[in-house]
């Protein structure tokens, strides 16, 4: 995605559309993109870190404390209370 200049993405029901890059992150293999539809799109649920499991992969995407910048984070918890940082912006 980085670099791109036209983004086109495929639903699971076959349906394409127009995409803009929110942001990305090239060393995690991460993007943002936003789509326009006149109707509502499945989405993913988002998760409570209370039920995390130990090896489960989970994405942090905010705004940190006293920041302007938006970061993101990938980390995989190596036990209850703890995460090992894989990358953060």
């Amino acid at each position: 995605m980085h670099g791109a200049t036209h983004i086109i993405v495929t639903l699971a029901d076959g349906t394409r559309s127009d995409a803009d890059l929110v942001g990305d992150d090239p060393a995690s293999d991460l993007a943002v993109l936003r789509i326009g539809s006149p109707e509502p799109l499945p989405h993913v649920e988002l998760g409570e870190s209370g039920g995390l499991r130990v090896g489960q992969i989970a994405i942090a995407v905010g705004i940190r404390s006293g920041s302007r910048r938006p970061s993101r984070q990938a980390s995989c918890p190596r036990s209850a209370g703890r995460c090992a940082r894989r990358r953060a912006a």
